[in-house]
């Protein structure tokens, strides 16, 4: 019953938007209608005020309301629920994981990037296989320079079956930038955008980096024809390149 995910500037976002009272696990299949942010805040707020919760109960419903919290960009309150939910240790392994992983998330959108690490890092020990941490973890060590290993992370991300490899592919893809392979950048923004065609930040990477190779021919005094179409990098937009390049090839 757990997760919608989704991305923001490559940073996977869960979000729970189940209300129902905390069941046991037997139960969580009778899944209820989802709701807002806004009334799933209102729901938590009203269990956990209601007092007599037990210890599982009430951590899972300051985990609901922490999540409430950080997709109405609220994130100071849902760092303090998700502390709260963690530090109470009533939650099951999984659970545990999870909301470690929701706090490194709020923690790296606050700009706490080392305490991001620790979180992503507390999730994996719980659960190694969890592709979305290992992901996060990657970004944030990257942005800390650390690029060696956040590469090993976007590996060991793929090689468990991340159902979303267009993040990791990313991911590999602006440390080859930054260590000055543009050709290796390339290759791993068209593997992104082969998992997600409709992936914007690896098309707006792809398109820059084939820009500055084009500056790079002309400084170089080099001839050539420069063909920029818009759309995405789907089918239709390859078919009309071709159209305009297959001619080139025969003057």
């Amino acid at each position: 019953m757990r997760k919608l995910s989704g991305v923001i500037g490559c940073l996977f976002v869960t979000a729970t938007f189940i209300f129902a009272p905390a069941k046991s696990s037997a139960a969580e299949d009778d899944v209820l209608p989802t709701a807002s942010a806004a009334q799933m805040l209102a729901l938590a707020d009203k269990a956990l005020s209601a007092g007599h919760l037990s210890a599982e109960d009430q951590a899972r419903n300051l985990v609901r309301r922490g999540l409430a919290h950080e997709i109405l960009g609220d994130r100071k309150e849902a760092l303090t629920d998700f502390s709260a939910a963690i530090s109470g240790q009533a939650l099951s392994a999984a659970e545990q994981s999870d909301t470690l992983y929701d706090r490194g998330i709020t923690l790296d959108e606050l700009g706490r990037t080392d305490e991001a690490v620790r979180d992503y890092t507390a999730a994996l020990a719980l659960r190694p296989n969890f592709a979305a941490a290992l992901n996060n973890r990657g970004n944030a060590l990257r942005r800390l320079g650390r690029l060696s290993e956040a590469r090993s992370d976007y590996e060991a991300s793929m090689r468990i079956g991340n159902p979303h490899p267009e993040y990791p592919n990313y991911g590999m893809g602006q440390i080859a930038e930054a260590l000055g392979q543009p050709a290796a950048a390339v290759e791993y923004y068209r593997s992104a955008l082969a998992a997600n065609p409709q992936f914007a930040l690896a098309e707006d990477r792809l398109i820059a980096t084939n820009r500055k190779f084009r500056d790079m021919l002309s400084a170089k005094y080099v001839r050539f024809t420069p063909i920029e179409t818009p759309g995405m990098h789907t089918w239709m937009v390859w078919r009309r390149n071709l159209a305009a390049f297959a001619p080139l090839l025969f003057q």
